[in-house]
């Protein structure tokens, strides 16, 4: 706006110095002054032109003092193409400076990233190191269970141990006890005139079922008929010639027991012929009847005892453990109803192959097992116990 406000000044100021200019060289030309010697002419034009000089000059003059930015215009231009080049220079530096942040800010937001991504990695070495040290604490509580576990299992293969350990002074004792009773028998021999012991007192000779409940003829004739068979039995074990030989005798009142027992109960019952005392080669067999109801004990595949045996107790002691394991199972059997040897206290008895089978599978477990026995079919009162034993992994 102020530019176009001073062209017109200006062209009013030109348009009036020419006028002023030419008026005052048309005075000056028809006075005909003459001025350093110049034509007349010549001075008009040359007091024109100084005229307009004067009033260009004083327009000029005028404007400065009127104006501050006429002034910049006519007398600070340079400085002000100097100021606009230092502007210029500066503004330059600015964009290189700017340029500059503009990296630095790049590399800050990388650094920032970066710290960020090292951030959630530590966030999640931090969550992981949490969840190790959870697992770790896991750890240390089931590494304690497993202690006391295993300091509860020591302890109780100690008394293990230590009950084996009295079961063998036990059973030391015992051999001591049967070797004075071998000794004491065989002294007894040789004094029974140096005869020959056929049957031991209470030793069983002849054993089978009976069905009570019938009446007393017929209690008699069953009865008649098993002396019959056992009296043929002894008959042929003392391996006598004549098998019409009588060689059993019953004593009356025993039999009238007997004969009675059956005839008031019912169902049926194991009889036992036992020797009443000790019998000499050579001389009649006394004998006395035993009658028990003869009652299902074990039915087959029943599982009679089993026990955990520890891998610490030892391979080459497997023996003395299945030893110890049938003297359980026999102890319950006769206090379940089976009827024991009078003479040996055995339910049963075992097969050595049988039990050499079972003893080296016992030694093939590395860790610890289960020892079963369960009965091999229908155990009844008369007995006798026939088993399976079975090895199988415990965890």
């Amino acid at each position: 706006m102020f530019g176009l406000a001073t062209i017109f000044i200006i062209a009013i100021l030109g348009g009036l110095i020419a006028f002023i200019g030419d008026k005052l060289g048309y005075k000056f030309g028809k006075q005909r002054l003459s001025v350093l010697g110049l034509r007349p002419k010549h001075t008009s034009t040359l007091i024109a032109v100084c005229s307009g000089v004067i009033v260009a000059a004083a327009t000029i003059f005028a404007l400065s003092l009127v104006s501050a930015d006429a002034r910049t215009a006519l007398f600070g231009l340079e400085k002000l193409k100097e100021q606009l080049r230092g502007t210029e220079k500066e503004v330059r530096d600015k964009n290189e400076e700017l340029i500059g942040a503009q990296a630095k800010l790049s590399e800050s937001n990388a650094a920032i990233i970066a710290a960020n991504k090292e951030r959630d990695k530590a966030n999640r070495l931090l969550g992981e190191a949490e969840s190790a040290r959870k697992e770790m604490e896991i750890a240390r509580e089931k590494a304690g269970a497993e202690l006391a576990k295993t300091r509860t299992e020591l302890e109780k293969v100690r008394a293990d141990n230590q009950e084996m350990l009295q079961v063998r002074e036990r059973l030391q004792a015992e051999i001591k006890e049967f070797e004075k009773e071998t000794s004491r028998l065989e002294s007894g021999l040789v004094s029974l005139r140096e005869g020959q012991v056929v049957f031991r007192a209470g030793q069983v000779i002849y054993a089978g079922i009976i069905r009570a409940g019938q009446d007393e003829a017929s209690i008699i004739n069953t009865l008649g008929d098993f002396l019959a068979f056992a009296n043929q039995y002894v008959v042929n074990m003392l391996r006598i010639e004549d098998k019409e030989t009588r060689v059993l005798l019953v004593p009356e009142p025993n039999l009238a027991a007997a004969v009675a027992y059956l005839v008031g109960n019912s169902g049926p019952t194991a009889v036992r012929l036992q020797a009443a005392g000790n019998i000499i080669l050579g001389e009649p067999v006394f004998a006395e009847f035993s009658v028990y109801p003869n009652k299902l004990v074990y039915a087959r595949q029943k599982v009679i005892h089993e026990e955990i045996i520890r891998a610490s107790v030892g391979k080459q002691a497997m023996e003395e453990v299945l030893v110890r394991f049938l003297a359980r199972i026999n102890q319950k059997a006769a206090s379940d109803g089976l009827l024991p040897d009078p003479l040996t206290g055995n339910v049963g008895n075992m097969e050595m192959p049988y039990m050499m089978e079972v003893i080296e599978k016992m030694r093939a477990q590395d860790d610890d097992f289960l020892l079963s026995a369960a009965a091999r079919h229908d155990i009844y009162t008369l007995g006798p116990l026939q088993i399976d034993i079975s090895v199988s992994g415990y965890r």
